[in-house]
């Protein structure tokens, strides 16, 4: 039995190797346990989320592509059929590794190390490998989600998926974000300095002049703020005005509406910082 695991392990690393390219991971202790658990619970949510909105999406074309083009039927059907596989086996097998993480913290003469009973397999190395069965078909998952949006995009449709598709926006948001704070010791450099003048009131024009621009400041700063917030709530209003986490459009057609609103709001928020960049002293 001490010769099996090792190949089983053997076996799995090379399944991952297929898709993520990481070994087998260990963990250290019951918590490192239950903090992957969360992780794959957070996944599991989330994706039946997406399964059922990507269903509702496909569901038109389905029903067309199943009289006009059974090719692309067929390879929808297969995506999705194995795309529920590997969220099923997924979701079993961290079932499995939830009983394992109770057992350890219930029994207090089991740990991590402590053999199963009638096997030379410790809980910890048990636990491993199902994770590493986990990852392989998360792996599955995601190849048969890119085929799916392959086999819409050369029938000239797109697919997209909401929470992809702004993962992908947020460097430009964050990049934004951060010129925006970069300009913070400015900002406050103004305000003393408006203070001072007002308090000494050494130049009625002085005065007027940078009362004048912090309330163009002032008043950028607010449009900013509206901004980020509906950065920061983009994606409920992406899926709202879609309908879902998912939805399929024609290749060239119209933007959404939400994507319309992102990029002007990445114009507004550039063109306010060239605006606090001349207003601002150095």
């Amino acid at each position: 039995m001490s010769r099996i695991l090792p190949i089983c392990m053997a076996a799995l690393m090379f399944l991952s190797c297929s898709g993520p390219k990481e070994s087998i991971k260990k963990f250290d202790d019951v918590q490192a346990m239950n903090s992957q658990i969360l992780n794959y619970r957070e996944w599991i949510q989330a994706n039946e989320k997406e399964l059922n909105s990507l269903e509702s999406a496909l569901k038109p074309i389905m029903k067309k592509s199943l009289r006009k083009d059974f090719e692309l039927h067929s390879a929808i059907s297969s995506s999705m059929d194995k795309m529920h596989e590997a969220q099923q086996y997924i979701l079993e097998k961290a079932k499995t590794q939830r009983k394992t993480a109770a057992l350890i913290q219930r029994e207090k003469n089991i740990g991590p190390d402590t053999e199963i009973k009638g096997t030379q397999i410790t809980y910890l190395d048990d636990f491993s490998a199902k994770d590493s069965q986990i990852r392989v078909s998360l792996a599955k998952y995601n190849r048969n989600r890119s085929d799916l949006i392959k086999a819409l995009k050369k029938k000239n449709k797109k697919l997209v998926f909401i929470a992809d598709q702004i993962r992908g926006w947020k460097p430009a948001i964050l990049k934004l974000q951060e010129r925006r704070k970069d300009l913070k010791p400015r900002l406050e450099k103004l305000m003393e300095t408006a203070a001072i003048e007002i308090t000494f009131d050494k130049a009625g024009e002085s005065v007027e002049l940078i009362a004048e621009k912090t309330e163009k400041v002032d008043n950028i700063g607010k449009s900013l703020d509206k901004i980020d917030r509906f950065f920061h709530s983009l994606v409920s209003i992406a899926k709202k005005e879609a309908g879902g986490n998912a939805y399929v459009i024609d290749i060239g057609s119209e933007k959404m509406k939400y994507e319309r609103r992102y990029y002007n709001a990445l114009e507004t928020y550039r063109d306010h910082l060239k605006s606090l960049n001349t207003l601002l002293p150095n």
